[in-house]
Order: C-alpha cells, then sequence, then structure tokens
C-alpha cells in the first residue's frame, strides 16, 4: 500500500481503527486530522495526545453540531489537503460523518477502513484485497487511547514451581480447601510482615500434604502440625495466590500474542487506580485476567469479581475481552452472570491446560 502524507480520520470512542495505521512504520502518515463532533471531543483530544507522543503533526476540526447531512458536507470544506498524497479513514464517526466524507471530500483522496488487523481499501479496491497491518500497539498505548497511564507491569519473569502448580491444577478437589487456609495464613504474614504463622487449629491431612510439598519446593522452611515458615517475601507472595499469575503468564507465553504482561497498575487522570492480574493483546484486542485462588462463591465475591472485570473491560475501551481463571469452581449464578457480561471462564483442573483454553477465547472473538 503507498505511503500517505496526511490520513483524515473521523472520531467516535472508538480509538483503534484511527490509530492502527498511524503507528504501522511502512505505511505511517506525517499529519492526522481527526474530525469530531462536539459529544466526542474528548475522545478527540485523547487520540491528538496519543498521536502527538508518537510524534505525529495532527489538526483538529470540530464539526458542525447539527445532525444533518449538509451541515457536515459544509464543515469538511475546511480541510486543506493535497488529494493525492492523502487518505480517508472511514472506520469510525457517525453514518452521516463517514456520508458527508466520503461525498464531499475530493474524489482522488484514497478512503479506506480497518478491522481487526486489516486495512481495507474502499476507493479502488481493485488495487489490493487488503493490506496486514503491522501490530505494533503494545498494552501501554491501548489503555493510553482511553485515558489510562500505565502505572508498572512485568514483562519478563521466571517462573518457579511449575511442576507443584501442575500438581495443585490436577487435584484441586483435594487441595482447593488446604487453598483457602494457605491464602489466609500467607496474606496474615503479610499484614503482619512475620515469616512464621500458627493456626489455632490443627492441620487436616490434606492441609498437612500441601505444607509438605511447599516444603519440598523450598516456600517454606519449617512447618509442624498447625504452624508453618514461609522462606521469604517471595514465598508468601506465591502462597497468597500469585502463583495463578505466574501460570497465567506462562500460558500467554506459550500462545502467539503480540503483547503480555502480569501485575498491571494503571491510573486515571482522576488519579483512580486499578490493578490487572495479567493482560495480553492479540490481532489489535485486549484481553484482561484475573486470576484467584479464593472461594468466591463466600460474601459474594464472585459477584464483586465479575462485576470489577466487567467496570475494567468497560474502561478499556470497545475491543476488550474478559477472562477469570479461577482455582476454585464458581456457582451456578455467577457463571450465568459471567456468561452475560460476556466474560469468559477458565477454572479448576482445567487451568492445568490454562494455554489451550485461551486459545479457544482467541478464536471465538
Amino acid at each position: 500500500m503507498k505511503k500517505f502524507k496526511t490520513h483524515i480520520c473521523l472520531v467516535n470512542e472508538n480509538a483503534m481503527e484511527n490509530i492502527l495505521p498511524l503507528l504501522d512504520p511502512h505505511i505511517a502518515p506525517e499529519r492526522v486530522i481527526l474530525c469530531y463532533s462536539p459529544s466526542h471531543e474528548d475522545d478527540a483530544k485523547m487520540q491528538r495526545n496519543f498521536c502527538l507522543s508518537k510524534g505525529l503533526e495532527v489538526e483538529m476540526l470540530g464539526l458542525s453540531q447539527k445532525h444533518e447531512l449538509s451541515c457536515l458536507q459544509e464543515s469538511f470544506l475546511q480541510v486543506q489537503v493535497d488529494p493525492l498524497d492523502c487518505a480517508l479513514n472511514l472506520s469510525c464517526g457517525s453514518k452521516l460523518m463517514c456520508l458527508a466524507a466520503y461525498e464531499f471530500l475530493d474524489d482522488d483522496i484514497f478512503r479506506f477502513c480497518v478491522e481487526k488487523d486489516h486495512l481495507f481499501p474502499i476507493t479502488d479496491p481493485g488495487a489490493f484485497d487488503y493490506y496486514d497491518l503491522d501490530n505494533q500497539i503494545k498494552i501501554e498505548d491501548y489503555f493510553a487511547l482511553h485515558g489510562w497511564e500505565v502505572q508498572s507491569l512485568v514483562r519478563t519473569k521466571t517462573v518457579k514451581h511449575e511442576k507443584l502448580m501442575d500438581e495443585l491444577f490436577e487435584r484441586v478437589q483435594e487441595f482447593e480447601k488446604a487453598i483457602g487456609l494457605l491464602n489466609k495464613l500467607a496474606n496474615d504474614a503479610d499484614d503482619d510482615g512475620v515469616l512464621n504463622m500458627r493456626h489455632h487449629r490443627k492441620f487436616k491431612d490434606e492441609q498437612l500434604e500441601l505444607m509438605g510439598k511447599l516444603y519440598e519446593a523450598n516456600l517454606l522452611t519449617y512447618y509442624d502440625a498447625n504452624s508453618i515458615t514461609f522462606v521469604d517475601q517471595s514465598a508468601v507472595d506465591f502462597c497468597r495466590g500469585f502463583w495463578i499469575e505466574d501460570a497465567a503468564y506462562l500460558a500467554m507465553k506459550e500462545i502467539d500474542v503480540q503483547d503480555c504482561a502480569i501485575a498491571v497498575e494503571i491510573r486515571n487522570q482522576q488519579g483512580i487506580k486499578n490493578e490487572i492480574d495479567a493482560a495480553f493483546l492479540h490481532e489489535n484486542q485486549l484481553y484482561l485476567m484475573e486470576c484467584k485462588t479464593a472461594h468466591l462463591a463466600r460474601e459474594g465475591k464472585g459477584t464483586q469479581t465479575l462485576y470489577k472485570m466487567d467496570t475494567l473491560v468497560d474502561y478499556a475501551g470497545l475491543h476488550t475481552k474478559g477472562i477469570l481463571a479461577s482455582y476454585r469452581a464458581l456457582e451456578d449464578y455467577d457463571l450465568r452472570r459471567a456468561h452475560d457480561l460476556n466474560i469468559s471462564i477458565i477454572q479448576g483442573s482445567a487451568l492445568k491446560n490454562f494455554s489451550t483454553h485461551l486459545k479457544k477465547i482467541i478464536a471465538e472473538q
């Protein structure tokens, strides 16, 4: 595809289709004109700020507030471009905006639309069927386009204890209650800043077996009938449930993704912060994961987790999918709620084939 000096983009809340061609080094323009209606001025400003951060020249064109084709057509009279070195992106904007831009701008301007990671020509379809866009966007870019700044994330990590994790996934029914107790002891250790924790009751057989496996994996330095001593703070974190994040990290690395990370912390301009256990991009679609070892049926925790996930998905825009990875099985009503919210569930022993289930979720999109 030819590289054009200027791209004209129509703005709505869906930023991705405008931005992706601007990031492809083979076709990226020098200048972008963002055309927006008053109701999408904030979206236009976010897209402008993002384009400026990438070194693009940006011009803003506010369109008529009236929802009339003739008024929108008159607004496009202000556009000053060389028609032979300009491309019109018709992926976004309202139907009236697209119609006005298509009909009123110079016929020599190249017209195209974007879907996922493909660019499709409209002006001269015979020139080529589609152009495969270079997937340059990263997790930080994705959030920035929707008003969030990534404060921190972990892209590279050395994961230990894979064999232990596999056994825990295989024996969910035997170990799920023991994992619940382990979570409590590790959380208490984290709150108190101490490594030695005592339980008020004697450990049951499956709890003792779990403690033995943790000892063999060098996560504990000592355990007896009702107490344990963690090796260090990283062992405490692992036993708090971070090992599910580790499993998510390994699963993401096994599939073909353009970017992935765990422990993602984001903040918006109002100072609101959120934490995301794991995230990855595939074909410019963002997938957000919550990873849980707690018993989500208690005290409505499953409902709270699902609504948090639904909120995060909304924060991150239209091309976002939520996934909940839960060591313990959810109740039927939470599974129904997840289905209604379009959140995918990977639970229990299915986590042993984590990457296979992620591939299936991707294929369904």
